[in-house]
This record gives structure tokens, sequence and C-alpha cells, in this order.
């Protein structure tokens, strides 16, 4: 006995509640990064030591400039020399 084809309607809805899923799991798992701006040098120390490029140095001050791509790692609180940077989940 052959199975029903999935209609491409029903193949959609699912898809978009996957997407939906991941959005809200996403959303769930995004840290906060905080520089104290008052403590940060700007040295960047935490542009090289950040595996995924989420920092710049802007006005001679450190920047997460592409958040959502943190991976919690936390090396840049750790290597910061100043202890200017609060990785926040």
């Amino acid at each position: 006995m052959k199975k029903p084809r999935r209609s491409p309607k029903h193949f959609y809805s699912a898809e978009r509640f996957s997407m939906k899923t991941y959005i809200q799991e996403r959303e769930e798992m995004m840290v906060k990064i905080v520089v104290d701006n008052h403590k940060c040098t700007g040295c960047g120390t935490c542009v090289d030591t950040c595996p995924v490029g989420v920092y710049e140095v802007k006005d001679g001050k450190s920047a997460a400039v592409k958040p959502d791509e943190c991976l919690v790692c936390r090396a840049c609180e750790v290597q910061c020399p100043e202890a200017a940077i609060q990785v926040v989940e």
C-alpha cells in the first residue's frame, strides 16, 4: 500500500512551524554583551580573541557589533585586561 502524498500546503505549514520554533529557541539563547566604556581602553584583545568576530574597535572603544553570533565561550571576558566585558545569559 502506497503512502498518501503530502500536499504542498501541509509541507509549507510544517516548514513554517519549524522556522518559528527555531526563531523562538534562538531568541531564548541570545546573550547580552556589556562593554563598560569607562574601563575599556580599546586595546583590541577582545577583537583578537573572539573566534566568531563579535567585536570591533570603534572610536577607540570595543563594541559588540554581532552579538547574535556569540558562542558564549567567554574568552573575551577572560582575556580582557581591564575586565570591561560581561557576557550575560
